[in-house]
């Protein structure tokens, strides 16, 4: 087991375990330094989802710069408990960790929110009443980081998000994926190949190579 730390806020310099296992790969300082940078006028009260979340690095570096609230989703349950370890540790309480696919959680919260958790997050403006009349969560901040080997699973997220309308107006989504080759960057083949439901969505409007991995920040048109 390794771990790494949280680079700023509440919980600076504090240690994150990181446990060995397949597809677990914890954005490393220099992406995070770069998101949060990107993120700095987004942060202070708003409330995110880690959907992806493993070491749940991102969703905790983000509860340490001012974040009201973080919804941690992970299916893998070794990962998971992990997960709860951290937060306990942290003491962390402006957090909450669901154990369930990323898809499930979206599909299942925004077409029938659960109703004792759409009341946890009422009193943080966050419930809104959509045009029939029902109850529809929305979301400041999504952190988008699903393993690099499925990168089937990034776009039907995506289109998923979209399709839901998850993002408030004027909220962002923070894409990291597998960097693209020289001859993809020249054609902005990363950009043009998501899904179209989520091109009419959101516009980029940042990105950035840090490494082996290619950062975007989308924000809902």
């Amino acid at each position: 087991m390794g771990d790494i730390r949280i680079i700023a806020g509440q919980y600076r310099r504090r240690k994150i375990p990181v446990i060995d296992a397949p597809d677990l790969r914890p954005t490393p300082d220099r992406g995070r330094v770069t998101l949060f940078n990107w993120l700095q006028n987004y942060l202070l009260g708003a409330v995110c989802l880690d959907a992806f979340a493993g070491s749940g690095v991102l969703g905790f570096e983000a509860c340490s710069r001012g974040a009201k609230q973080v919804i941690f989703i992970e299916k893998e349950y070794r990962i998971f408990k992990q997960l709860q370890q951290t937060q306990l540790s942290l003491d962390c309480h402006n957090c909450q960790l669901i154990y369930s696919s990323a898809l499930d959680w979206i599909t299942s919260s925004f077409h029938q929110p659960d109703k004792n958790f759409a009341a946890s997050l009422a009193t943080n403006n966050t419930i809104h009443h959509n045009t029939n009349g029902g109850e529809h969560l929305h979301l400041d901040i999504v952190f988008v980081d699903p393993p690099f080997r499925d990168r089937q699973l990034l776009f039907t997220f995506l289109a998923l998000l979209a399709s839901k309308d998850v993002l408030n107006k004027g909220g962002v989504a923070c894409l990291e994926m597998p960097a693209p080759s020289s001859a993809q960057l020249d054609s902005n083949i990363a950009t043009i190949s998501l899904p179209s439901d989520w091109l009419r969505y959101a516009q980029c409007i940042k990105q950035q190579r840090i490494g082996n991995s290619w950062l975007e920040l989308w924000r809902r048109q």
